[in-house]
């Protein structure tokens, strides 16, 4: 049985450079995953049954994923995560808490 990635980027979102997406396939690939690369809610909503492992930040997506056993969230919050419903009961929900501070003090900085 073929193991799935679903790397979900807001079509709001920044383009991914086709060098990150290599890099994102090759790290997947070594860890014996298959990466599907959507911009459109709509487009990965067909394969969601699919998907042991999503990133991104969509809680309809995550909701509609029965076999999803970790959701990477992009965000540092992640409350809508938490409510009842949202993810399989046994799904790992990991975010990015932590990893913007140093950027935002910085930023804040320089504008000031």
């Amino acid at each position: 049985m073929s193991r799935n990635v679903c790397v979900w980027l807001d079509e709001t979102a920044p383009v991914v450079q086709d060098e990150i997406r290599a890099n994102i396939a090759a790290a997947a690939e070594k860890c014996g995953f298959t990466p599907y690369f959507y911009t459109r809610e709509a487009d990965a909503a067909a394969d969601l049954t699919k998907f042991e492992v999503m990133y991104g930040h969509s809680t309809d997506l995550a909701s509609n994923a029965p076999n999803l056993k970790w959701m990477c969230c992009s965000w540092a919050g992640v409350a809508p995560f938490c409510q009842e419903g949202v993810l399989p009961e046994d799904c790992i929900l990991t975010n990015s808490a932590g990893a913007y501070g140093d950027t935002i003090a910085e930023h804040s900085i320089m504008v000031l």
